[in-house]
């Protein structure tokens, strides 16, 4: 184990030893997630702004995105602003991205849950697709998820938070997260009206087991890596209430919520620990921490190998507006943070006193116009502590919806590294 870990941290010093990073912003990427037409009133709802944005690549440059609780209402094109008066936040919506690889094109085509224009609109998905729609007090939020692999008709699975309003906590954070669901759509062709899914919780998972595992999720064992998979294996990160944790399981164990067949990162230098068949769920207290401080909304990503290799994930901390990003040579870690590839987000994130900053998530597949020579595109969600600044004039276009920023990596190479501040492309308030 000792000559294993010298290795492991000569691969994150290796990772560590390039030169300067920076970000900047994506103002064509931004323009995806913005009201359809600056300078036209929406009377109509339109789709306004969402958070946990999680992405989907499909293949060709297209891709399927997965959002929480959205803004779904009427634009004030003169005040640049939402219009608050019937305004109506759905619990989920999806987006399709379509990325031309050679001119940069891209194009978002935005679904909510709404039988007509004036219809309020309503989660793609509930915990019982057979009950009631609307009914219940619990509802999902879609945070991450995979496309199934096969010949077959496209299939998704996706992992969501099970959500419950609680007074325990103050006006944004009033909620409690009571299991991790998984959701089962075995035909995602056509319009999402369509679509037929069913759901199963998974075990052992809510606040009360301190264990989720919806926090990320990828085909095979290293996340944009297919060789490295084994075939029907999707492997989860998870998060205890302090650190981010690792699982894989064959697809059609997920697919049923159960653990055969499964494996853990372990505790007490275990590495991969088999589950074996009909397993007791995993406890959070046999599980190794990957990296800590854990995000609820997070991705692990692979880092271009231009820069080196390896992954990287990022976490902003409660009361900041710095997007820190950490990188590792294998999922499992270690994991070291990289100071030089970390930004600052411009106003309003800046302003923390009123606005909260976080989903800082990777998204692979946006085409090299956007990616650049050595660069990945990632996201970042401002949020505001007192939700009727969602409506104030000029803040249509930079609260709750998601930034895109590209980190520009360094070339792997000899040097050390020196920090160099991102620069964002929204200028600071009057």
């Amino acid at each position: 184990m000792g000559r294993l870990a010298g290795t492991a941290a000569a691969a994150v010093a290796a990772l560590l030893a390039s030169a300067d990073s920076s970000a900047v912003q994506l103002p064509a990427l931004d323009a995806l997630w913005q009201p359809p037409n600056h300078s036209v009133d929406l009377p109509q709802r339109a789709w306004l702004g969402g958070d946990s944005d999680w992405s989907i690549p499909l293949g060709n440059g297209s891709s399927l995105w997965l959002f929480g609780d959205t803004l779904v209402g009427p634009w004030n094109a003169r005040l640049n602003q939402r219009v608050a008066a019937g305004a109506a936040m759905p619990h989920g919506t999806l987006a399709r991205v379509d990325a031309d690889a050679k001119s940069g094109a891209v194009r978002a085509t935005k679904f909510w849950n709404s039988s007509s224009q004036e219809a309020v609109p309503t989660a793609w998905f509930v915990p019982n697709p057979k009950s009631v729609p609307g009914g219940g007090n619990d509802f999902l939020w879609t945070t991450a998820g995979v496309a199934l692999p096969g010949n077959g008709p496209p299939g998704l699975a996706i992992l969501c938070p099970r959500v419950r309003a609680s007074s325990k906590a103050p006006g944004p954070f009033a909620f409690q997260v009571v299991r991790t669901t998984v959701v089962h759509v075995p035909n995602a062709s056509g319009h999402p009206r369509e679509w037929e899914y069913s759901t199963c919780d998974l075990p052992g998972t809510g606040s009360d087991a301190g264990l989720f595992w919806h926090t990320a999720a990828w085909l095979g064992t290293e996340p944009g890596i297919a060789a490295s998979g084994l075939d029907g294996v999707v492997s989860l990160l998870g998060q205890t209430s302090s650190a981010a944790v690792l699982l894989r399981l064959p697809l059609d164990s997920l697919l049923q919520c159960v653990f055969d067949g499964g494996s853990v990162w372990a505790s007490g230098g275990r590495g991969w620990v088999p589950l074996g068949p009909s397993p007791s769920p995993p406890r959070a207290e046999d599980l190794a921490p990957v990296f800590e401080p854990a995000e609820s909304e997070a991705t692990i990503a692979p880092r271009p190998p231009c820069a080196g290799g390896g992954f990287f994930s990022m976490w902003i901390p409660f009361g900041s507006a710095r997007v820190r990003v950490r990188v590792a040579a294998s999922p499992t870690g270690p994991w070291a943070e990289d100071a030089s590839a970390g930004f600052s987000l411009p106003f309003p994130a800046n302003d923390t006193a009123r606005f909260f900053s976080y989903a800082a998530k990777a998204h692979s597949g946006m085409g090299a116009a956007h990616e650049g020579p050595c660069g990945s595109v990632v996201s970042v969600v401002t949020n505001a502590f007192n939700g009727t600044a969602l409506f104030d004039p000029g803040m249509g276009r930079r609260l709750y919806v998601p930034t895109m920023w590209r980190i520009e990596w360094a070339r792997a190479g000899p040097g050390g590294a020196s920090a160099r501040r991102a620069q964002g492309s929204l200028p600071a308030p009057p």
